[in-house]
């Protein structure tokens, strides 16, 4: 198995079943620590070297 597929896959679960956990109260604090790291990782390793806004031709000139 390719690593992105298990990436993918393990964003998506954390997404889908943090959210879930977190709207009743259940394990808030390992939700909200596993959807805290994704987003960590998210913004350091696609974010960060590419610009927070797009590509430069989606940014607004006003």
């Amino acid at each position: 198995m390719n690593p992105g597929w298990l990436f993918a896959l393990a964003a998506g679960l954390v997404e889908i079943f943090g959210g879930l956990a977190l709207v009743p109260g259940l394990l808030t604090r390992p939700a909200a620590l596993a959807i805290a790291v994704l987003m960590a990782v998210a913004a350091f390793s696609v974010h960060l070297p590419n610009g927070f806004s797009g590509p430069p031709a989606a940014t607004s000139t006003r």
